[in-house]
């Protein structure tokens, strides 16, 4: 079986996410298999993956909004409780002048659209099927 350092980043971040009160010993245990296994020349690739597979869990556990204004700090809160987010979740904001009103969130896999504009298409949608 071929091994590649992605995979075996991939595999050793899933080991450690499962478990992470017991990240020390799998580390010794994924080191002892690379050994094993004549991989250790894979280390310093597999290393940069890994740091690659962290980067890419935080950017998608980071709560980006796009509104015209930077919210209060009690907006911000109620997007967070809205978006299904922990207090102290990374939140990324970035003043986005098309927006008229209201925000938009993205959160993991989820799109919060609570813009005016998608507000009013809503509106307008539910004037016209009524």
């Amino acid at each position: 079986m071929k091994h590649t350092a992605r995979d075996l980043a991939k595999s050793l971040l899933k080991i450690i996410r499962e478990n992470p009160d017991k990240a020390s010993s799998a580390v010794s245990r994924f080191l002892e298999f690379c050994k094993a296994r004549h991989l250790a020349y894979l280390l310093p690739n597999i290393v940069n993956c890994f740091e690659k597979e962290v980067e890419n869990i935080k950017k998608d556990e980071t709560l980006k909004i796009f509104a015209r204004f930077k919210p209060s700090d009690q907006i911000l809160k109620n997007i967070k409780e809205m978006a299904g987010a922990n207090a102290d979740v990374d939140v990324e904001i970035t003043e986005d002048k098309d927006i008229i009103g209201g925000f938009v969130a993205l959160y993991k896999n989820k799109v919060i659209d609570a813009s005016l504009k998608n507000n009013l298409k809503l509106l307008k949608n539910k004037l016209i099927n009524a």
